[in-house]
Parts: C-alpha cells; structure tokens; sequence
C-alpha cells in the first residue's frame, strides 16, 4: 500500500449544487494512490453528507456548526500525508493540481503555496463575473511571488509548518478571514509561493447585496488584522 503524500482536505455545508464540479476536477487526484481525501461536514442542513457517501466518500460530519477553520483543523487532524491541499467545495482545482502543490513543497524553506481564481467564474451573472476579473486584475497588477497570506480554497501547506502554528484559529466562526490569518503567522515560519499557473475556478457571491454584505464583512475583519499588527500586506 502506498503512503499518502497529499491530504486534500475539503469542508461542506449544504454543498450539494457545487459538488458535481469539484469531484469532476479532482478525479485525476482522487485516483491517485498516493492522495487521501476528507470531506468534512461542518453540520449540513440538506442531504450532503448522504450525497457524498453515494459518490463512495466517507465524510466526518460535525454534531454542531463550528465554521470552515474548525472543519479544516478536523480535517487535518483526520489524515495522515505530510502535505495538505485545502479546497472548497465551491472550487475547480487544476487536473494537475497533486502534482504542482508536491513539487511547490518541495524546497525545505518553503511552507505554502498558494493559487489563483481563473477569470472565468463557474457560476454565471454579472456579478460573479465582475468579482472574478477583480481578482484576476489584482494578480495581474504586481509581480510578487512571495506573500504572507494564504487563501485556503486552494492552497498547498507543509503539515509540520500547519502544527507548528496551530493550525486555524476557531474563533473565526464563518468564511472569513481564518486563512488569511493563518497565512501569517505561516510566514513567520517560512517562504508561502504564489503560483500563478495554479489557476482555481470558483463560485462568487451572484448579487449586489451578497457582495456588499461580503465586502463591509472582510473589510472590517482585514481592519481588525492590521490594527493587531500595523503593516500592509505585500500583494
């Protein structure tokens, strides 16, 4: 039996619309005999958990909502692979995405890697499609290959670097900025890459009111950051 060398862990809730695509783009990692897969249930309301199990998964499902920061440390803490790669389920990673996150981590001075939103959402509207030229329009605006944040929806990170910190901190309650959070105390350990060719297809919020309602939200969370330590980001 081979050793695991990768551990995708993915949080759920209520994520059965987005499932469908995401195990489509995870087939070639899936099939791969040195990659385990744990889907985490954060308390889902809908038929998930079951819809999971009838595509052969066995998910961990949490008694009680606990957030995705909670679901990924029980995720981790249910694998085993000194490498995990963090996906939600409302993402589409790259076929060769096992391979790509194995070779980042390969340098010992690095701790993550971290991907980027494809400019073609997965969902239709103007607004997803709006949200996702904003993001593609902030990687293509600098050359930083470095930075000290990570976006957890697609990202590769040493185990013994996720430990050493602690993993995510649980008091984020909801899809905030737990990884965003976590990605800097990981700098403070080591190098996080930013892959460009790590291209991430992704659902964005399909209304004007969802994204003001997500802009004000992670607006006064990324205040609350940069008052507990007064430095800009890089990128």
């Amino acid at each position: 039996m081979t050793t695991p060398g990768l551990a995708v862990v993915i949080p759920v809730r209520n994520a059965v619309p987005t499932l469908p695509g995401l195990l489509a783009a995870l087939a070639p990692t899936i099939r791969r005999s040195d990659v385990e897969v744990c889907f985490v249930d954060d308390a889902s309301t809908d038929d998930t958990p079951a819809w999971l199990r009838a595509q052969g998964f066995d998910p961990f499902v949490r008694p009680r909502r606990g957030g995705p920061a909670a679901a990924r440390n029980e995720g981790v803490r249910l694998t085993t692979a000194p490498l995990i790669l963090f996906c939600d389920a409302d993402t589409e990673p790259p076929g060769d995405v096992a391979s790509r996150v194995m070779a980042a981590l390969l340098p010992a001075d690095v701790v993550a890697v971290v991907g980027v939103y494809s400019v073609e959402p997965l969902n239709a509207g103007f607004w997803p499609r709006y949200k996702a030229i904003q993001a593609a329009s902030y990687h293509q605006s600098t050359a930083v290959t470095e930075i000290n944040w990570l976006w957890a929806s697609m990202a590769g990170v040493k185990r013994e670097a996720f430990d050493a910190v602690s993993g995510f901190d649980e008091r984020f309650g909801g899809a905030d900025l737990e990884d965003v959070e976590l990605g800097r105390r990981l700098s403070q350990l080591g190098r996080i890459l930013l892959d460009r060719d790590f291209v991430v297809g992704h659902h964005f919020a399909a209304t004007l009111a969802a994204n003001i309602r997500n802009h004000y939200h992670r607006g006064r969370l990324w205040a609350e950051l940069f008052l507990g330590r007064p430095a800009f980001d890089n990128y």
